[in-house]
């Protein structure tokens, strides 16, 4: 379907656009997220914990998934968790299935600024993609998300052979 009549190095140079694309969008989206939400004066990775905890709903996040969601460390979440702790935006709590884990919840100042990042993004999204047809940005969200099923497929069985 995608490579009839392409060749080889047609393939190859068009797939390799595809994933060398990922990374500097995935930047500059975080760096325009950072500037539509700079009066909320968070830092990024604690305005990201934020956000997942919010999306995740009123059960909270386990701490090692919301490390990985954010995409930082399990170490450097620590230092996040105990700053927004210690300004009453989100909560450390026992997991009520397995006492060893922790999750994480909003507290009701976390709430307000979840609700203002929200908007904040709704608006830079509004910005960024307002010339794009809807019909476009449905099959580009369709593309990564199978891209993103497939990968982690790959590593799912690349660990299964470990």
């Amino acid at each position: 379907m995608l490579y009839a009549g392409m060749t080889v190095e047609d393939v190859s140079s068009t797939l390799r656009a595809f994933t060398d694309a990922l990374l500097p969008i995935r930047r500059a989206w975080f760096q325009a997220a950072n500037v539509a939400m700079d009066d909320l004066d968070l830092p990024s990775s604690m305005s990201a914990a934020i956000l997942m905890v919010s999306r995740a709903g009123p059960d909270g996040i386990r701490q090692n998934d919301l490390a990985e969601e954010v995409g930082i460390h399990p170490t450097a979440l620590v230092r996040v968790l105990d700053q927004a702790q210690k300004e009453d935006i989100l909560a450390r709590r026992e997991s009520q299935t397995d006492r060893r884990v922790k999750t994480i919840h909003l507290l009701p100042r976390g709430e307000q600024l979840a609700s203002r990042i929200e908007l904040a993004i709704t608006k830079l999204r509004a910005t960024l993609l307002r010339d794009m047809a809807p019909a476009d940005i449905e099959a580009a969200t369709r593309v990564l998300r199978q891209f993103g099923a497939h990968t982690a497929a790959y590593l799912q069985e690349a660990r299964a052979k470990r």
